[in-house]
Parts: structure tokens; sequence; C-alpha cells
């Protein structure tokens, strides 16, 4: 099991946290400080009767939190998601290696497709897998907001920078994707990649026509190199999140989730599509003994 905080031992009497651009944009502490605004915002909404009774619930990412603890009826006090986002945060700051004056090498983007000649979403995906591919710095889209109109890429600052120089170059020059793709596009992000080598370090760049630098984001959010962290932040849920304290009927049909985007239930099409959606191992083992399952709830019913 690896140590989170490997610089305390069972000798040492405080821990220091610090940031180069402020302990709030430390991403430990600003995702407990956001959902602990998000709680009570929700609870002085309710408290003027803004939220109707049959309310459904939903949040993106670690808004996912919030809208959990909304729901209420002891499903998340509002110290659990507290102690939890601050956990993840902690989990993927750590994640990242950083120089001596704590800066990572990794960012987030936005982009506006729309904003490139003859420009989509599929083009979008196919840029990006290029440029993984010819430079093999990481580059993902992690979020897919407005189609055709706003994405987020995340993944390492060089590829993110090319990422903007390469929509400047297409739209200054008023190339189409169709053209690039004829004149190859492996050359172009090859030139991109020498140019972007030869830029000073840090690496920084700046807000184009397409695209938004998330600069306050040092963390590839949402990426596949988040992965590795996957194990020990589902054991730190076990401990947080006990299953004798949730009412499944509190959530079916009224939350949301992210995973699939559809109301949340407890019935074999809803573990089904979980299962397609996400290839859990653990969906898969709930679908093989789904009959003793549906067996001994129906037999709890009857005691």
């Amino acid at each position: 099991m690896t140590q989170l905080l490997s610089e305390i031992t069972p000798r040492s009497k405080s821990y220091t946290f610090r940031s180069p651009i402020g302990l709030l944009s430390a991403t430990q502490f600003t995702q407990p400080a956001l959902t602990l605004m998000e709680i009570a915002l929700f609870e002085d909404m309710q408290s003027k009767g803004l939220i109707a009774p049959n309310a459904s619930f939903a949040g993106h990412s670690l808004g996912e939190y919030s809208a959990l603890a909304a729901l209420g009826g002891g499903i998340l006090p509002v110290e659990v998601p507290i102690a939890i986002t601050f956990f993840r945060g902690l989990a993927m700051q750590l994640n990242v290696e950083r120089d001596v004056h704590g800066r990572s090498d990794y960012s987030m983007c936005a982009i506006n497709p729309s904003k490139i000649p003859s420009f989509n979403e599929e083009n979008l995906k196919h840029v990006v897998k290029v440029i993984g591919e010819e430079t093999g710095w990481l580059l993902e889209i992690v979020n897919f907001n407005i189609k055709d109109a706003q994405y987020i890429c995340a993944g390492d600052i060089r590829a993110l920078s090319l990422l903007t120089d390469l929509a400047n170059h297409l739209i200054s020059k008023k190339i189409t994707f169709i053209s690039l793709a004829t004149n190859n596009l492996s050359s172009l992000v090859q030139t991109l990649a020498t140019a972007t080598e030869a830029k000073p370090k840090p690496i920084d760049y700046e807000r184009g026509p397409a695209t938004v630098p998330l600069k306050q984001i040092d963390v590839p959010f949402h990426s596949s190199f988040l992965a590795k962290n996957i194990p020990s932040y589902r054991n730190f849920l076990k401990g947080m999140i006990q299953k004798e304290k949730v009412d499944p009927q509190r959530l079916v049909g009224k939350w949301i989730p992210n995973i699939t985007g559809r109301s949340f239930g407890i019935e074999r099409s809803d573990f089904e599509e979980l299962e397609r959606v996400t290839g859990s191992a653990r969906c898969g083992e709930i679908l093989a003994g789904w009959d003793g399952i549906e067996e001994r709830r129906i037999n709890g019913v009857r005691a």
C-alpha cells in the first residue's frame, strides 16, 4: 500500500500543505471547498421552498457528491462527502510529479471545434489521437460537454500547447480538415511538436480563437493517467459509505448517475446497462448470481 503523504512518519508532529498558487487552487482543498459550497447553496434553496418535492438529482464529476448529499436521508451526511472529496483530491494531486516550484507537467484545455473551418467532434478525436501517437505525450478528450461546441482535453502541457497551435494554424490559414488530412496531418503535428519542444520552459500557451487553457488545473482529471488510483479510492469509499446506512429507494428514480446518464435503478436491466457501459467485473458477478439475489429479495419481502 502506498502512503499518500510520504513525509509523515510515526514521529511527525505536524504537516504543512503548500501550493505555489494558493491552497484553494490545490485540488485536495478545492474539491471539498466546492462541495461544501454546493451543499450550502442547495440547503439555502431548499429552506426557501425552491426545490420541488419530486426533483431529480445529478451532478457532473465532483458535483455528483453534492447531488448525493442533497438527496438527504443520511445517504451522505455532510462530513462524508467532505472527507471523500479531500481524499479524492489528495490522491489526484499526489499522482503527478512536481518540480521544486510545485509545478506539474499536466493541465487541461477547453476547445470549440465549431471555431475551426469544417471541423467537428470526429475530426477532434482524430487530431487528438494523432498528436498522442506522433509525440507519445498524454492527450485525451475527457469531457464531451456540448456536441461540436465544447470539449475538455487533459494531458501533457506540451500536447495541449500543440493542440492550441494546431487549431490556431487551421484558423489563421483557413485550412479545412479535409485538405489538412490530404496534406498529411502527421507531418504538421511533427513540425509543431518540434516547435513546442523549443519553447521556453516551463511551457506556457495563451487562449486562442478555439481554445481556452485551464491554467489553474495542474492534474489531468478524468484521463487514463489517473486510473492507477482507482483501487485505493474504491477501498476508501467502501470505508466511508456503509451500505447498511443507504436506503436504495431514496435513489431509485431520483438520482441520475454520471456513468449512465439515466435514472438510477436496482433492477436487472439497470445492472446490465451499468455493466455494458463500464465493463465492471463487480457488476458481472452480481448479474451472474442474480437469481439468488432475486430469491433473497422475495423472501425478505415475505418475511
